[in-house]
């Protein structure tokens, strides 16, 4: 009797002391499916497979636990689309090395994404008028669908052209000791660049 007692002692220690495993998110995404974002992956990170489209909600933040393994992650390389629908801060890394996602869509009118971690996407596109922060590295051909906002943080690098759709549109923002490898402006030309906060440079054509 004092040896099934010790033993489950022993058991309710281990379970009451041992270390919470943080569940990640699984979404499918088959292309004409849009997933969308649950309660896991708000809080601990979302895998994705699948080459359609992730809707991310208004003011659905991603990753609020930090989960090391970051905010997304897709199963192969260049595969997925992930929608930004309004307001939203993301935790930890967008994709990784070798498997980035296909296209991220972020800066709809009246809203404002954070990334605080790095982006890996082939491409990467601000869908209105409003402002994307970058507050990591960047890999990804970056345009402005419109008249939009990005803002590279201090000390960060953006690798990959910059563009937009239409002359005299797009805003971008080099914080300090930032930099940008890749041309920027394109053919139409950037409405304005600028340099806040100290040093920034450009490896690449300008053209605002």
């Amino acid at each position: 009797m004092k040896t099934r007692l010790f033993l489950l002692f022993v058991t309710l220690a281990i379970t009451t002391w041992a270390p919470t495993i943080l569940a990640r998110e699984s979404v499918a995404i088959p292309v004409g499916t849009p997933g969308v974002v649950g309660t896991e992956g708000v809080l601990n990170g979302v895998d994705t497979t699948g080459d359609g489209i992730l809707n991310v909600g208004d003011n659905q933040n991603i990753n609020t636990n930090n989960d090391a393994g970051g905010a997304f992650r897709t199963s192969a390389g260049s595969t997925g689309e992930i929608l930004f629908i309004g307001n939203s801060t993301v935790t930890e890394d967008t994709g990784q090395t070798g498997t980035l996602y296909r296209q991220i869509n972020a800066g709809a009118t009246g809203s404002t994404v954070n990334f605080n971690g790095d982006i890996y996407s082939t491409t990467f596109s601000v869908s209105g008028t409003d402002i994307v922060n970058f507050n990591g590295d960047v890999t990804a051909a970056t345009n402005f669908a419109n008249d939009g906002f990005i803002n590279l943080g201090a000390g960060n690098l953006l690798t990959g052209a910059i563009t937009t759709n239409t002359g005299n549109t797009g805003t971008l923002t080099l914080n300090g000791n930032s930099s940008v490898t890749g041309a920027i402006g394109g053919a139409n030309g950037l409405k304005k660049i600028n340099v806040v906060g100290g040093n920034a440079s450009v490896t690449g054509a300008v053209q605002a």
